[in-house]
């Protein structure tokens, strides 16, 4: 079965599915719902590309400390960024993008205000920091 990559690096077996949204095991990509999103980093499947063949292939060699065979990966290491409430941020693509103030934050969860709207909302935990501006206007009206 077919593997497909998220830019954040988390990879779509369709053999395994997606517990996290209900996708059983053996499920297509194709077959994924039109607004399923990566439960990782929250980007839309239009995102995702197919892996090739030769991109599964992996170096053996050294073992652990029982005695398993460890293998050597291509490996995106990821760390949470630290929501501030009060913090204004710039989400830059997917479904979020735009201008958000940070209104609440736990350990799983971040709120978000939309400045211009006012409506909240609340997701998992998703962004990581990209980049820090200052001196630049916000809210922008798109």
């Amino acid at each position: 079965m077919d593997r497909y990559k998220c830019p954040c690096a988390y990879v779509y077996h369709e053999d395994k599915g997606c517990p996290e949204f209900r996708n059983p095991p053996g499920t297509a990509f194709r077959d994924l719902p039109e607004k399923w999103m990566c439960p990782r980093c929250g980007y839309e499947k239009e995102y995702f590309r197919k892996m090739e063949a030769e991109e599964s292939t992996v170096k053996t060699g050294a073992k652990t400390g029982q005695g398993e065979e460890m293998a050597e990966h291509d490996v995106a290491v990821f760390r949470p960024y630290p929501f501030v409430v009060g913090q204004k941020i710039h989400i830059e693509e997917g479904k979020r993008r735009g201008d958000w103030e940070v209104i609440g934050v736990s350990d799983d969860t971040v709120r978000l205000k939309c400045p211009i709207s006012f409506q909240e909302f609340e997701w998992k935990r998703f962004c990581y920091l990209v980049e820090e501006q200052t001196g630049r206007q916000w809210p922008q009206k798109d």
